[in-house]
């Protein structure tokens, strides 16, 4: 994101594990945003915003039908750079 968008931004290292139990203990309580821990769990679990193996992510999007794209052309379109 910075470097498609020359801009900085302020990033906030958490625990992917520690973030996972944080969905588990809210979609206990019946808050549905925990889901959205199990999404930061599953994507960036490694520690480094690496959730899958490239090569799964290659063989989803074949399967798919779904073409490769470079993450900072995306970017920078959807930003309007």
């Amino acid at each position: 994101m910075e470097r498609a968008t020359s801009q900085k931004f302020e990033v906030k290292k958490v625990d992917a594990d520690a973030w996972k139990m944080e969905g588990v203990e809210m979609l206990q309580k019946g808050d549905f945003r925990g889901i959205e821990r199990f999404w930061g769990w599953f994507l960036c679990r490694d520690g480094n915003g690496h959730g899958a193996a490239g090569k799964d992510i290659i063989v989803g999007n074949e399967l798919l039908r779904l073409p490769q794209e470079d993450m900072e052309s995306v970017i920078k379109e959807i930003a309007g750079v």
